[in-house]
């Protein structure tokens, strides 16, 4: 399987709810929408199979992030208690929708993994968002020539949605480049409306499975490059 499709069709798992154990004080629900600006010649034959769009649920210490990978008609749920660090990790491929369960340790390792910044520098700069007004800030991460152009609030904790470690906001726009594509993300609709419990439960037609079960199961629907 190639390198850069395994890493595209995990786009999605690169902006999930990393965080510690804190409470939220936002309850409601964020649209993102995503837009691919270029794609190196050689990666053209991605182009349609990129995930487009995202949510993300928010209710006390409770956060989902749901939405289709771009792979096979697949589709991804990630539900995240912050209190008690635990929750699922869910995706649907072809005919098998799998899911395993997620520990304490399971989010340590997440967050160890995570690139932190070199840098961040925050701008006086702000532009409208969904409603709400964002500031603009430049991270550069290790290894890249160009920084990544954020614009995030703080009005909705940061620990809900972490995409760049250590970012004091919640990102409701990110642009910047991942294997020579270049992209940007951005919320297109914010609604702080009550959530219910459904939204936060993993669904019945999810069979939950060991983590290397999890993984097993998914290859066989996963196209080799």
């Amino acid at each position: 399987m190639g390198k850069f499709f395994l890493s595209v069709i995990l786009l999605f798992l690169a902006y999930l709810p990393q965080t510690t154990a804190q409470s939220v004080n936002f309850e409601g629900e964020i649209h993102f929408t995503t837009t691919y600006t270029y794609f190196p010649e050689h990666l053209l034959r991605y182009r349609d199979q990129l995930p487009r769009n995202s949510d993300v649920y928010i209710r006390d210490n409770l956060v989902c992030k749901k939405g289709p990978t771009g792979l096979v008609n697949g589709y991804q749920i990630y539900i995240k208690n912050l209190a008690t660090m635990t929750g699922y990790n869910a995706m649907q491929v072809g005919e098998t929708s799998v899911a395993y369960r997620l520990t304490n340790q399971d989010y340590q390792a997440e967050e160890n993994s995570m690139v932190t910044p070199v840098s961040i520098e925050y701008l006086d700069e702000t532009k409208q968002i969904a409603g709400f007004l964002c500031k603009k800030a430049l991270v550069y991460m290790p290894g890249s020539t160009k920084p990544f152009i954020v614009y995030y609030t703080e009005k909705i904790p940061a620990e809900a949605y972490v995409v760049y470690k250590g970012l004091k906001g919640f990102p409701l726009y990110f642009e910047g480049n991942m294997n020579g594509v270049t992209f940007y993300s951005e919320a297109f609709a914010v609604n702080p409306t009550k959530q219910s419990d459904a939204q936060f439960l993993l669904p019945k037609n999810y069979k939950v499975l060991s983590k290397e079960e999890y993984r097993n199961a998914l290859i066989k629907d996963i196209p080799q490059q």
